[in-house]
């Protein structure tokens, strides 16, 4: 069933009955794990830190920066620029748990503005994916 690129309806709240979103599966709405694209995107938007060879910023490498300082800060920067939790998840990925790069899941769908989806497939656009390769994942807590 997943990752697809459609929630299945057994687990989008939109079609389902439930007194609380809580009460079905979590899925994750991401991409694996990709540095590359991080950065270049943090890059982009001056939210990159570079990659320096020591604590002293003269020794700064050029065109290098440092995905360890550039992850919490990119993240921070989206959430109050968007109002999108970007986050690192582990999840299911056949046959084993990946990481994923996560922008909502489905018991936040309810909660979503139509805004925000759209900042969200515009963020993959800019990070050089297609539509339809975001797919949805199985949380790794959830049992198979």
């Amino acid at each position: 069933m997943l990752p697809a690129q459609v929630l299945p309806r057994p687990l989008n709240p939109v079609y389902i009955e439930c007194d609380d979103v809580r009460d079905i599966p979590t899925a994750w709405y991401g991409i694996p794990w990709n540095k590359q694209a991080l950065i270049k995107y943090a890059a982009k938007r001056g939210w990159a830190v570079p990659f320096t060879k020591s604590d002293n910023p003269a020794y700064v490498v050029p065109g290098s920066y440092d995905i360890v300082l550039t992850w919490p800060r990119l993240t921070r920067h989206y959430y109050a620029k968007h109002g999108i939790a970007m986050r690192l998840r582990d999840v299911w990925d056949e046959p084993r748990i990946g990481k994923v790069i996560t922008f909502y899941n489905n018991r936040e769908m309810p909660n979503l503005t139509k805004k925000q989806r759209y900042t969200v497939f515009d963020t993959l656009e800019e990070m050089g994916y297609k539509p339809g390769e975001a797919l949805w994942y199985l949380d790794e807590m959830e049992t198979l």
